[in-house]
């Protein structure tokens, strides 16, 4: 929306306020390279308690699937800044996508029941 904006010279309001399209983009990859490495290390401590607590069942819950769907989405997102140097609207589309998958993914402890405690 904002490169849109800026090609029909009308940066009024919250577009206006908002940092240049390239600060954004090296927030984005700098929010990756620190999170990615949290998250691979929480995915792995999470699944070997979660094998340990359930047995391997657990891997049938949607927040388990689609947390590891989240993974492999930042690989794909380093994977293609770092070695095809995506950068700009391909790299924007990809981080949107990013973003739905960890919302669904967010979604998903509503649905799921496989982990849920229940009072008996």
């Amino acid at each position: 929306m904002q490169e849109r904006k800026l090609k029909s010279k009308q940066l009024g309001g919250f577009m206006g306020k908002l940092p240049p399209l390239e600060t954004i983009d090296e927030l984005v990859y700098r929010s990756l390279l620190l999170g990615f490495p949290f998250m691979t290390v929480g995915l792995i401590a999470g699944s070997v308690m979660a094998q340990m607590e359930f047995g391997a069942g657990f891997f049938r819950d949607p927040k388990i699937v689609l947390s590891l769907l989240m993974w492999g989405v930042y690989v794909v997102m380093l994977y293609t800044r770092l070695s095809a140097g995506w950068r700009g609207r391909r790299a924007a589309f990809l981080s949107a996508f990013a973003f739905a998958v960890a919302l669904s993914a967010w979604a998903a402890n509503y649905v799921s029941s496989v982990h849920r405690v229940t009072n008996q």
